[in-house]
């Protein structure tokens, strides 16, 4: 080979490999950047605990009469984080007549539950803290008084009934509390509140 032949071969190979470490290099840019990058300053998600854990919740459900409290209902309920709805119901049923005719008589009676019915599960989030949802649905029959804010009185002889409905969640530490909800009843005026506690069993 002559020098002149050598050098061209040389010259030839080096831009040979120059091309194939270029085309290598965009290979590999290329393949980086189809890679998903995670968000700048991206918080991961709240942890949550698989454990069972052992709870007790205590639910206070409160009439006020303006200022005065007028009666306040305890209901305490054992449940387990990752486990399924626990449920309460306490209370009766009262007989509602049934009539027709004119002057109406009475052929029957239907019988309406009244009293308090809660639905309730947990679960364990990250630092001690647990989601607990609740569904609180408590009715009564209206007392005689309480009936002139409004209700007719076209069947003063039939009992009316009052009904209340709640579904929230609140997150709660060990030995926490929190007023789950409070509405007012725009015919008798009271004011019901419900207060949770959250015990963690050890």
């Amino acid at each position: 080979m002559t020098p002149r032949t050598w050098t061209r071969a040389t010259i030839l190979g080096t831009v040979l490999l120059c091309a194939g470490g270029s085309v290598t290099a965009q290979n590999q840019t290329e393949k980086e950047q189809a890679q998903p990058t995670a968000p700048k300053n991206s918080a991961p998600p709240a942890a949550r605990d698989s454990r069972v854990v052992p709870l007790k919740l205590q639910v206070v459900l409160s009439r006020y009469q303006g200022e005065k409290k007028v009666s306040s209902l305890p209901f305490v309920l054992s449940l387990a984080t990752s486990q399924p709805r626990v449920s309460l119901r306490m209370g009766g049923e009262i007989p509602v007549a049934t009539s027709t005719g004119t002057p109406a008589t009475v052929v029957g009676y239907n019988y309406r539950p009244v009293g308090t019915s809660i639905d309730c599960w947990a679960a364990a989030l990250d630092d001690g803290r647990y989601s607990v949802n609740i569904g609180l649905e408590d009715s009564s029959v209206y007392s005689a008084d309480q009936e002139g804010g409004g209700l007719s009185k076209a069947h003063s002889d039939q009992p009316s009934f009052n009904t209340f409905k709640a579904n929230e969640t609140v997150i709660l530490k060990d030995g926490e509390s929190s007023q789950f909800t409070s509405a007012t009843d725009k015919i008798s005026g009271q004011v019901i509140k419900v207060d949770v506690t959250l015990t963690v069993l050890k």
